[in-house]
């Protein structure tokens, strides 16, 4: 599949009024309007990335409590930041947010990227990630104005399996394009867990973020359920497709679609994380200037 584009992470919530709120107050995001395709739920961008966050009719399970990153159900996206200590102490003045690393922002080693990086949940459960880059940001993340939280980078997955997951996403269009093998003590107070070891793979289809990133721990994989698609858990990666012909390719080769119609596709990958393709009838959010 070519022109496959990450566009957007569109996040189930039980009460989109607060949960609106807190992305816009605590993390920087701008009201964009009404969520597509006629759904109750708002569109909020950060620069140019965007998440959706919908109120399916009938909400489904809420989050299941004590999900860590061993679990095929854990799914984050990572926003970038200017300055983590700013970045921190504006989260910290908000409420309703619970920490999954252990005393507060980490910084890794050189081997594992050298970030600063901070894992929570928000008020509904789904785990974020606070990432600062060597330096501040990035050539792909220049700080703008006085902005402290700039960016989605990534979404990244746990999966089982990293060969099988790299093939099932190439298939989408996506490439390997870099990876590390994470272990230590700052990495388990990252993740909140007991001699974390886990092995990051990068893939992207384009230059410019968001990108995918494949999540391997060592650990004893739990054995959850995939979550049902109007679940609390269900965070879906929105993938635009330039070519609305590829939708219907997708649907006949994917052995895990659940639903398609017209307009989009909807599947699993091969942990049960959910992917929706549409075409790109909508191009991404365009940051000023």
């Amino acid at each position: 599949m070519r022109g496959a584009r990450l566009s957007r992470i569109r996040l189930i919530s039980p009460d989109l009024g607060r949960i609106a709120a807190f992305y816009r107050s605590a993390l920087g995001f701008a009201d964009a309007g009404d969520a597509r395709d006629g759904e109750s739920g708002r569109l909020l961008t950060l620069g140019r990335e965007a998440i959706e966050i919908i109120t399916p009719n009938p909400i489904g399970a809420v989050y299941p409590p004590g999900i860590d990153g061993a679990s095929p159900l854990f799914q984050h996206f990572a926003i970038v930041v200017s300055d983590m200590h700013e970045a921190y102490a504006h989260l910290c003045a908000q409420g309703g947010w619970v920490p999954i690393s252990q005393g507060g922002p980490q910084k890794l080693p050189a081997s594992s990227g050298g970030v600063i990086a901070f894992k929570f949940r928000d008020p509904d459960g789904h785990p974020l990630e606070l990432i600062e880059f060597p330096g501040g940001s990035s050539s792909v993340w220049p700080k703008v104005a006085s902005a402290i939280f700039l960016g989605i980078d990534h979404s990244a997955l746990s999966v089982a399996d990293t060969a099988r997951s790299a093939k099932f996403y190439a298939d989408l269009g996506f490439e390997r394009r870099g990876g590390s093998s994470n272990h230590g003590r700052e990495q388990s107070q990252l993740d909140g867990m007991m001699d974390a070891e886990v092995d990051v793979t990068s893939l992207a289809a384009y230059p410019e973020p968001p990108h995918v990133e494949l999540l391997c721990y060592g650990q004893r994989k739990r054995d959850d359920r995939p979550a049902e698609i109007n679940d609390v858990a269900a965070t879906q990666l929105v993938f635009s497709v330039a070519d609305p012909s590829s939708l219907a390719t997708a649907a006949r080769n994917a052995a895990h679609v659940i639903f398609t119609n017209a307009r989009h596709t909807v599947l699993r990958d091969p942990d049960g994380h959910l992917i929706r393709l549409e075409a790109a009838s909508h191009p991404p959010v365009a940051k000023p200037g």
